[in-house]
């Protein structure tokens, strides 16, 4: 089973040499909560992931607008998922979405019982994902969300060639020290340096195409 997993440049290295959410292995750690105040959603220790890198029912969802927005600047990484050995599920991460659109105007106790609400029917959402991947039509997820709750080694993990939300970063983020911090660490990357040269070269090219079609004009 292929999987993608987003994850912030920053923390690259850690799934390169392990850090102590993963025991020191090496690996995408499966240590993330499906929420705070619910019991139910911050038992078990989980990593996140989706069917494929850029899923229609995030990047094209009629009930919101954005629900992608956390993805920007984050690095792509296909996962050839041991699902035998490591079972995947799907959750539904529209309900602590809800939860958010419309949490600005209670009190701070309701607040925290709605939030427990939504985390634990986040957390209560979760089934088997093959059994989504049959059943989808159906079940009518809104925003499915791949979770395991074991570390994926590193010999699983693949950096890809195609970063749509490093794309998306470079192209809106205007020049700043956060942006030139950004660059540094994108070109730390190894893996990551011949995407930003051919990345810069379409760039380039992009903007010699436009300046020479107005300097004809």
């Amino acid at each position: 089973m292929k999987l993608y997993h987003y994850a912030r440049l920053e923390n690259l290295e850690e799934i390169k040499n392990g850090s102590w959410k993963s025991g020191g292995t090496p690996g995408i750690a499966a240590s993330a909560r499906l929420g705070k105040e619910g019991k139910k959603a911050r038992k078990l220790g989980v990593g996140f992931a989706f069917f494929q890198p850029l899923p229609d029912d995030w990047f094209k969802n009629p009930e919101f607008s954005c629900p992608w927005s956390w993805l920007v600047g984050r690095a792509l990484l296909e996962i050839e998922h041991d699902n035998e050995n490591n079972p995947a599920y799907v959750v539904d991460r529209a309900h602590t979405l809800r939860f958010q659109v419309m949490s600005k105007n209670l009190s701070a106790d309701e607040f925290r019982q709605r939030q427990r609400e939504a985390e634990n029917a986040y957390a209560e959402s979760r089934i088997d994902a093959e059994y989504y991947l049959e059943h989808s039509d159906e079940l009518k997820y809104v925003l499915p969300e791949v979770i395991f709750h074991d570390s994926i080694p590193l010999e699983r993990i693949n950096i890809l060639e195609y970063q749509p939300m490093i794309k998306e970063y470079l192209d809106v983020a205007k020049p700043s020290p956060a942006r030139e911090s950004y660059l540094r660490d994108l070109q730390s990357i190894p893996e990551l340096r011949d995407w930003y040269r051919q990345y810069k070269l379409n760039k380039d090219g992009d903007e010699a195409t436009r300046e020479g079609g107005l300097s004809k004009v």
